[in-house]
């Protein structure tokens, strides 16, 4: 079945192409590394999966952390407001007033201006 051409002092032969003997439209083309290529390619898409999952995982555990602090600072908030109400209460400046000797007056004198003006010129 073999057809032997002779071109020069070289033989030729010509063999029938079936279908499992037919190459692919990649090997076609000139790839032969096309299937390896797919390989590498998802080898590479798998990496970068791992990679973005990671970033993920790493941002979730710092994001709680810092709820985490954002709640205990909220917290010293919370107790450093009741510190202030507590020292300007009336009952502690009268404690306090009362510590330092000051006495309270009835008669308050501010100093009123005699010409109208506010500024000494």
């Amino acid at each position: 079945m073999k057809k032997q051409y002779t071109k020069g002092t070289r033989r030729v032969s010509k063999k029938r192409r079936t279908p499992s003997t037919r190459r692919t439209s990649a090997s076609k083309a000139g790839v032969p590394w096309a299937g390896g290529g797919l390989a590498v390619m998802l080898g590479m898409l798998g990496v970068f999966y791992l990679v973005l999952v990671n970033g993920t995982a790493v941002r979730g555990s710092e994001i709680t952390a810092l709820e985490r602090r954002e709640g205990d600072l909220r917290e010293r908030v919370g107790a450093q407001e009741i510190v202030s109400v507590e020292l300007s209460s009336l009952d502690r400046v009268t404690e306090v007033s009362k510590q330092l000797n000051m006495v309270q007056t009835s008669d308050i004198a501010y100093i009123a201006p005699r010409d109208g003006s506010v500024v000494k010129r």
